[in-house]
């Protein structure tokens, strides 16, 4: 019998049992002018997929709102969000939180989950967008779900763009 079979089955083991490193993600920012309106996007997707797995994106035009839409939201988290009559979805940079309503929401076939579209129940942007731009991190919180979005250079320049 192979001697090296045991200890080759028990490093196997061993890696089943390590925390899963986090997937990198990457921002891809955009500008889209339509009507003389123009808004600026920041997309967020998984590095490995190059460009086919959406995670989030996030919208705003000079001084409005900033829209978030997160792809692969389950279920259940879904439903816990849409029974609460403000806060279905919170935002936060730093030590800001705002609070969004649903306002539209899509199943994913392939996936099997939900791409759930919100905005901001009022005029919060400025000071989300300054939060983002000096922030690490944004968390986005969907019923028990949350997802962490990286702030690199990209993303603080288009906050400052959003303020």
């Amino acid at each position: 019998m192979n001697k090296r079979l045991p200890l080759t089955a028990m490093f196997a083991f061993l890696m089943l049992l390590a925390p899963a490193r986090a997937e990198e993600m990457t921002s891809r920012v955009d500008t889209s002018t339509q009507d003389g309106v123009t808004v600026h996007y920041v997309n967020f997707e998984f590095e490995s997929c190059g460009g086919e797995c959406q995670v989030a994106t996030l919208t705003c035009g000079a001084g409005s709102s900033i829209a978030v839409d997160l792809a692969d939201v389950d279920a259940k988290n879904v439903a816990k969000a849409m029974v609460k009559e403000k806060d279905q979805m919170v935002v936060t940079a730093g030590k800001t939180s705002v609070g969004y309503f649903i306002s539209k929401m899509q199943f994913q076939e392939m996936t099997g989950s939900w791409s759930v579209e919100a905005y901001s129940q009022d005029e919060t942007a400025p000071k989300l967008a300054a939060a983002i731009a000096a922030a690490k991190t944004i968390v986005a919180k969907v019923g028990g779900q949350t997802v962490t979005l990286p702030v690199d250079k990209k993303v603080q320049d288009w906050a400052k763009g959003c303020g």
